[in-house]
């Protein structure tokens, strides 16, 4: 599946908790085809775009207060490829020290 099929122009992670069982949520804000953005929250593993789960501000702002999630600043991810690398890096285990 690629982003012009689900009829969005590019996605920006917005939040992240990590330590999920399954691997990190994520929080972005989709740029739709149609000129609006929506706030999505994507499941891993497979943080499929089709599946996410629309939410409202007032949910992200309380996923970020009183559930964990930290806030990021990414830049817009414009294709599905960048996509795909951006979820291979966010799931990287950590180099040991």
């Amino acid at each position: 599946m690629n982003f012009k099929e689900l009829g969005i122009n590019s996605v920006t992670p917005v939040a992240k908790l990590e330590g999920g069982l399954n691997g990190v949520r994520l929080i972005v804000e989709a740029r739709r085809e149609k000129g609006y953005t929506e706030i999505l929250s994507v499941l891993p593993p497979g943080y499929d775009l089709s599946k996410a789960i629309p939410i409202k501000q007032y949910i992200l702002e309380s996923a970020v207060a009183k559930h964990g999630y930290k806030p990021v600043e990414e830049p817009p991810i414009t294709s599905f490829e960048q996509y795909e690398e951006y979820l291979t890096q966010l799931n990287k285990p950590e180099a040991k020290k």
